[in-house]
Protein backbone atom coordinates (compact mmCIF):
# COMPACT_ATOMS: atom_id res chain seq x y z
CA UNK A 1 0.00 0.00 0.00
CA UNK A 2 2.41 2.24 0.83
CA UNK A 3 4.08 2.39 -2.88
CA UNK A 4 0.50 3.49 -3.97
CA UNK A 5 0.27 6.01 -1.55
CA UNK A 6 3.70 7.64 -2.58
CA UNK A 7 2.30 7.71 -6.21
CA UNK A 8 -0.81 9.35 -5.32
CA UNK A 9 1.59 11.69 -3.58
CA UNK A 10 2.93 12.50 -6.28
CA UNK A 11 0.21 13.11 -8.13
CA UNK A 12 -1.12 15.24 -5.98
CA UNK A 13 2.75 17.29 -5.63
CA UNK A 14 2.51 17.64 -9.91
CA UNK A 15 -0.97 18.83 -9.65
CA UNK A 16 0.13 21.54 -7.47
CA UNK A 17 3.26 21.99 -9.03
CA UNK A 18 3.11 21.72 -13.11
CA UNK A 19 6.34 23.02 -13.63
CA UNK A 20 7.98 20.15 -11.79
CA UNK A 21 5.31 17.63 -13.60
CA UNK A 22 7.53 17.97 -16.99
CA UNK A 23 10.80 17.30 -14.98
CA UNK A 24 9.47 14.49 -12.90
CA UNK A 25 7.61 12.55 -16.35
CA UNK A 26 11.42 12.82 -17.83
CA UNK A 27 12.36 11.15 -14.45
CA UNK A 28 9.96 8.53 -14.26
CA UNK A 29 10.52 7.42 -17.80
CA UNK A 30 13.93 7.46 -17.67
Amino acid sequence: LSEGVEEVASVLALAARPRQSEYFSLGREG
